[in-house]
């Protein structure tokens, strides 16, 4: 359907305008794009190349290589354990809380990645 595509496109290049910044800043070697949209693979991603294109000046021999990620719809549950795992090793305690809600906050000061 041509205004799906369209829609999707469109996306594209707003996300593409916000990687674009954080390229600029960054200079990665490779931008992975997750997530439902990501299965538009084609029409997301060439919007999302687009717009780093237009808006980035990479490094001479470095272009900035954007790619679908390979753990699709599993990538937030992996995350969820990675970090589980993570706190659960660390022995610190669980997450504060403020008002009910996780404070990331404390619970982002509370992983050391090298206790691991």
């Amino acid at each position: 359907d041509p205004g799906v595509r369209r829609l999707i496109a469109d996306a594209g290049r707003a996300v593409g305008q916000a990687v674009a910044a954080m390229c600029s800043v960054l200079d990665p070697a490779l931008v992975i794009v997750g997530g439902e949209l990501a299965a538009a693979d084609g029409v997301l991603l060439d919007a999302i190349r687009e717009m780093i294109d237009q808006r980035t000046s990479p490094t001479p021999g470095h272009p900035y290589k954007v790619v679908r990620g390979a753990l699709a719809d599993k990538a937030e549950v992996l995350g969820a354990v990675a970090l589980a795992m993570i706190t659960a090793a660390s022995g610190q305690p669980d997450v504060a809380t403020a008002g009910g809600q996780p404070d990331v906050a404390t619970a982002a000061g509370q992983l050391d990645p090298t206790a691991a």
